[in-house]
């Protein structure tokens, strides 16, 4: 997953979701890379969506948030129990945010 952050003309901040290497941020549009996620996130990242403060992704199914990119947390976990989400889509402002979901569901959260 490759994802820019909202105010991306101005900070040139991009995130990228590996396969088996967790989360990498850039500041610099790309240039330069660092790891945010730790050792915690080795799954695969199908989905990250940066927000005004912070970063939401899909984690192994699970929606995890996270304010400084480095301690993640499940994110809706009553709403989302027993739902393997595979993807995302936040606004800047989490005012809305929607969950794709195995076997076709759509959720708004």
């Amino acid at each position: 997953a490759l994802s820019f952050s909202p105010n991306y003309s101005s900070n040139g901040v991009i995130y990228a979701g590996t396969e088996s290497s967790g989360i990498f941020r850039s500041g610099s549009s790309g240039d330069a890379w660092e790891r945010i996620s730790g050792e915690s996130l080795t799954g695969t990242i199908p989905s990250i969506c940066p927000y005004d403060n912070g970063v939401i992704i899909v984690h192994d199914g699970e929606v995890l948030i996270s304010e400084d990119g480095n301690a993640f947390t499940l994110w809706q976990a009553e709403a989302l129990k027993d739902v393997e989400v595979t993807t995302l889509f936040v606004t800047k402002d989490l005012n809305t945010v929607l969950a794709g979901c195995a076997g076709g569901r759509l959720m708004r959260l």
